[in-house]
């Protein structure tokens, strides 16, 4: 039988992020310009790092997910799942009772939107969002 340690596990997931963030920086750079240019590169590698422990504390695991989860961030700001303004559409996210792989897709439904996003896509405004 095979047994992981939880150090070992720890630096499976470290590298894990590792590999995403890499992964992201150079697509969300074509994906959304404006605000990679306004971020730059190590606003956009932080923001990463703050998407992958906000969609832990939300349980969201799976890869698509956590990029989704950032790519709203980024168009709508760091905080917006706590923004009350949104409160309809992110109610999913901490709703416990959804499995996790349904959280995000019931999210980016609730927005009017698919993955992958860019900021080509128009976005409702708060107040849009509502009427």
């Amino acid at each position: 039988m095979l047994v992981i340690r939880d150090e070992q596990m720890r630096a499976f997931t470290a590298q894990a992020c590792k590999e995403f963030e890499e992964g992201r920086v150079p697509e969300l750079k074509l994906r959304f310009p404006v605000a990679f240019e306004r971020l730059q590169e190590a606003g956009v590698r932080r923001l990463v790092a703050r998407a992958i422990v906000v969609a832990r504390q939300l349980g969201i695991n799976s890869e698509n997910d956590v990029g989704d989860l950032l790519d709203l961030m980024l168009l709508l700001g760091e905080s917006f799942c706590d923004d009350p303004a949104y409160e309809f559409e992110c109610s999913p996210l901490r709703d416990r009772d959804l499995p996790p792989e349904a959280r995000m897709a019931l999210t980016m439904a609730r927005f009017g939107l698919t993955s992958p996003i860019s900021e080509a896509q128009s976005l409702p405004t708060a107040s849009d969002a509502h009427e």
